[in-house]
């Protein structure tokens, strides 16, 4: 029981350090570098029904995003990142390019609204 109470006790109370932080809007811990999620499992099974092209009932389920295009609908994944990679980045291994690519979303041009001057 008396651990219980510990326990309880120690996720009500914060320091004054991390109050501060918080109130600032500062994150509470500091890394000198960011951590990429990686799945092996989906390159691997991958790579597995590359090889054994017949055996497509044993290829692993991949998450992929679904993306509309002017009417079109197709899936992407990271295997398909890395797979059909740019030319210039041909050289670069599987593990450089997980740590150096990124995906990020490319802004929508803002449409001009029309104003007539009366």
């Amino acid at each position: 029981l008396l651990q219980l109470v510990n326990s309880l006790q120690s996720k009500l109370e914060i320091g004054s350090p991390l109050a501060s932080l918080y109130l600032l809007g500062l994150p509470d811990h500091y890394v000198s570098h960011t951590f990429v999620d990686f799945w092996w499992q989906t390159f691997i099974g991958a790579v597995q029904a590359d090889i054994n092209e017949d055996s497509l009932s044993r290829r692993m389920e991949e998450k992929v995003v679904l993306r509309a295009d002017q009417e079109k609908l197709y899936g992407t994944s990271y295997v398909d990142h890395y797979r059909f990679r740019p030319e210039e980045y041909e050289n670069l291994t599987l593990y450089e390019w997980i740590q150096t690519s990124g995906i990020r979303k490319i802004p929508q041009p803002r449409k001009k609204k029309d104003t007539v001057n009366e």
